[in-house]
């Protein structure tokens, strides 16, 4: 069963139809509904080719992260995932490895035609030129702000921490730790020396 003849069925356009299978807050819930469950009884399917056909672009959005050893990535790449597939998009994992990998990785994201990549900060000098050929990019992490015109995902990690370490404070913690770097330049290394100073500790 094609668009159309859901349209006929129901008595609506074909492109109420689109929109209601895309989910178009547009498109009443009950009518979403309706047309869902048709969709669904007929066995539709949607003719993908021909959407990425006449958009120009693909399905796919490419994921430039280290590895995925790496919890807090892993953990990231699978939200991004839960987000995209139910809009019609495939998360492609582009892993950050030898120095000379990545231009070689942008230059198949250009010819897949991604629809868009989302990297860490640190790669975008070499993801710059997607930018330029239409590819919508979004960057990651990084202590400032990138003035690259794309966006960019800055996490305020001075504020994160300074709240970590009130919280363990107002719990009468005052014997407290930092495991990491120990670099007073480092957001979060920061926060922790400057709200301790504030409460008088060591």
């Amino acid at each position: 069963m094609t668009q159309k003849e859901i349209a006929k069925l129901l008595n609506v356009s074909q492109p109420t139809v689109s929109m209601a299978l895309n989910g178009s807050e547009r498109i009443s819930r009950e009518l979403r509904d309706a047309v869902r469950k048709l969709a669904d009884r007929s066995g539709y399917r949607p003719n993908l080719a021909g959407q990425l056909l006449r958009q120009g672009r693909s399905n796919v959005v490419g994921a430039v992260f280290p590895s995925l050893t790496n919890n807090f990535f892993a953990e990231l790449f699978q939200e991004l995932q839960n987000q995209l597939i139910p809009h019609g998009y495939l998360l492609y994992l582009v892993q950050l490895g030898a120095d000379g990998e990545l231009p070689a990785a942008a230059e198949c994201l250009r010819r897949m035609q991604a629809a868009g990549v989302i990297a860490i900060g640190s790669a975008a000098e070499s993801l710059l030129r997607l930018k330029e050929d239409g590819i919508a990019l979004v960057l990651y992490g990084g202590d400032s702000r990138l003035e690259l015109g794309v966006s960019q995902v800055l996490p305020d990690r001075y504020a994160a921490g300074r709240e970590a370490v009130r919280h363990l404070l107002a719990a009468g913690r005052r014997r407290i730790a930092f495991l990491g770097m120990k670099n007073p330049q480092e957001p979060r290394c920061r926060a922790y020396l400057d709200v301790l100073a504030e409460a008088g500790l060591e």
